[in-house]
């Protein structure tokens, strides 16, 4: 579910967003309409799908203006800019692959450059005073090391990030002549994200080089890090890596809640790490007398442990005498839990105790209580994040865990757990 953004009556701004269809610029339309900025579009669709269009009208309830135009037209961009009566401007559009500029270098120049000279003269002609220019990180020199800062030595080394360089010089000369005319330049790297409506990602054409989307095309076998020149990771890698190791997970848990050991043999054998069938067996026979110690994940497992979905599993006895719980269980950033963070903030200013860390500690002490399931039960709980040690985490520690031990390295961890199965188990209060 996501709410759908309603056009505020007021008198902000008019927002001209220049390649609205790509990435950046389709998730500040969205975030300018968010704010209640009256919005228009321009893309030309060199880089960008015509869907995005589609999604950005039903996030925003159709509150916004688009129009198919290429900033090298001059006549229509001054229609448009007119007719909106823009006030001010944020230009994303531009050819953007580095590979490719190095191939096409006057294509860069005469869209990324002449199409933003063009514009800026378009804001001469009709008084904008406001302008703010998507440029690149390709701009600073090889030299400098990272972390970046904004007074780094300057110096593309392609074709692409020249084209960038040479629109912030045009633009400081032009601020510099036109005292009312104010610009700002950012110099961003790989930025990446969807909106919180679920409904708006990066929606790339094909010849977009871009980093993270191609990692991800990589995953889904659908093209190889061209980025980073790695062969094409084949279908294969899914089926042979990823999709066994999730199946074993579920096949493991099943097997722990219903205690079949032929689903337990066939895990030790299909492990590869016994020689035979009569070894397996041996191997199986072996682990028997190990209490088993569920890995409750929390973007895995523990959804299957810590959730309400979960609550008719009980494992008594030594069925399940642990569980190591990874994070602190917090839910994703979302529309949702953003509005109820919001409601309590105005209310006490604990919005996100509200929405994020009272939800996650509940699905962590949720997964903690399948260790003790009766009086008779004994096990041990592993909370493995900083963030435990932080006292509004503690502080929502159950009062019969009275003090935790504290442990900051694998050796230490090993060393308490082999004390506790060692020491005699404490006599049931009462």
């Amino acid at each position: 579910m996501y709410k759908k953004i309603s056009r505020k009556k007021n008198n902000f701004n008019s927002i001209l967003v220049t390649g609205g269809g790509g990435y950046i610029g389709s998730h500040t339309t969205i975030s300018l309409l968010r704010n209640g900025y009256n919005v228009t579009a321009i893309d030309n669709f060199s880089n960008c799908k015509k869907n995005v269009i589609t999604k950005i009208r039903k996030i925003s309830n159709d509150n916004f203006y688009f129009y198919k135009c290429d900033v090298n037209n001059y006549k229509k961009l001054v229609s448009i800019i007119k007719q909106k009566k823009i006030q001010a401007i944020i230009h994303f559009a531009a050819l953007k692959s580095i590979e490719d500029s190095n191939l096409n270098p006057r294509l860069y120049f005469k869209n990324n450059v002449n199409g933003s000279i063009n514009l800026i003269k378009a804001t001469k002609k009709c008084k904008i005073k406001k302008f703010i220019f998507s440029s690149s990180a390709t701009v600073y020199h090889q030299s400098n090391t990272a972390p970046f800062r904004e007074n780094y030595k300057l110096g593309a080394a392609n074709p692409y990030g020249e084209t960038k360089l040479l629109v912030e010089d045009y633009l400081k000369n032009f601020c510099k002549y036109n005292k009312s005319f104010a610009a700002i330049c950012l110099r961003y790297f790989n930025p990446i994200g969807a909106d919180v409506s679920g409904l708006l990602g990066e929606e790339v054409s094909s010849k977009s080089k871009n980093l993270i989307p191609n990692i991800y095309k990589a995953i889904v076998n659908k093209k190889g890090i061209q980025p980073v020149r790695v062969p094409p990771l084949p279908k294969k890698i899914m089926l042979e890596c990823i999709y066994p190791d999730w199946l074993n997970m579920e096949r493991t848990l099943e097997a722990v809640l219903s205690g079949d050991k032929s689903m337990m043999l066939f895990g030790v054998l299909e492990a590869k790490e016994t020689r035979s069938y009569e070894h397996g067996l041996e191997t199986l026979e072996a682990l028997a007398g190990i209490p088993e110690v569920l890995l409750a994940d929390v973007g895995g497992l523990m959804d299957k442990l810590g959730e309400p979905g979960a609550e008719a599993i009980d494992l008594e006895g030594e069925r399940l005498v642990g569980a190591i719980v990874v994070g602190v269980g917090l839910p994703q950033i979302c529309l949702e839990q953003n509005l109820i963070r919001n409601y309590y903030d105005e209310r006490d200013s604990a919005g996100f105790a509200y929405a994020y860390t009272f939800p996650g500690m509940n699905r962590v002490l949720q997964a903690a209580g399948r260790v003790i399931r009766s009086s008779d039960d004994r096990g041990l709980v592993l909370l493995i994040d900083r963030r435990f040690g932080q006292e509004r985490y503690r502080g929502l520690f159950p009062a019969h865990w009275e003090q935790p031990e504290i442990t900051r390295r694998p050796e230490e961890i090993g060393r308490a757990v082999a004390a506790f199965w060692s020491s005699t188990p404490k006599a049931p209060p009462g």
